[in-house]
Order: structure tokens, then sequence, then C-alpha cells
């Protein structure tokens, strides 16, 4: 797939701070598909950018996951619980869930 000459590369890549290979590859890609959808042989900048809002931003909403599970294990290690999953395991109990 072949892109535009007047893309800011600059930009797109401020747009992914701390981005990985992997997830840097996935924003040309999408890109690409963009333009395909759109019909056309050329990625733009638009496509681009848009790229960047899929795959980046959407995808950071899963980054606070790994946050809640470094956070779920401070609090077992401050509970002195062998195991986080019985941390889960009293939480169902408190909400009246099934175990």
């Amino acid at each position: 797939m072949s892109t535009e000459r007047d893309i800011r590369f600059d930009l797109v890549a401020r747009l992914c701070p701390n981005a990985t290979g992997a997830e840097l590859r996935s924003v040309a890609t999408e890109a690409g598909m963009y333009a395909i959808r759109a019909r056309r042989k050329v990625a733009t900048e638009r496509d681009f950018l848009d790229a960047v809002e899929k795959v980046i931003r959407q995808g950071s909403k899963f980054s606070s996951t790994a946050h809640l599970v470094s956070m779920m294990y401070a609090v077992c290690y401050q509970a002195r619980l062998e195991d986080p999953r019985l941390l889960c395991l009293e939480w169902s109990q408190v909400r009246g869930e099934p175990p």
C-alpha cells in the first residue's frame, strides 16, 4: 500500500507515546485497511489519524486493567492473602454472587 507524500509521520508518532513496535505496525495496517474500505490505493494522513484513534486510544482502555490487577496484588500482599483469587472470591461473596 502506498502513502501520500505529505503525511506528517512526526505527528502520528507524537500521538502514539510509549507505543510498542507491534502497536505501530497495527496503526500502519489499520491505516491501510481504512484506505481499502474507501476503495483507495493510497493511505492518507486521515487514515493514519483514524488508525491511531482506533488502535492506540481505544486500546488504552485496556491498559487500566493491568493497573487494576497490580493494585489487586498490592491489596492481597497487604492483607497477607496467598492467592489474589481469594480476593476475587471474597469480593464476589460480598456482592452476593456465586463463586
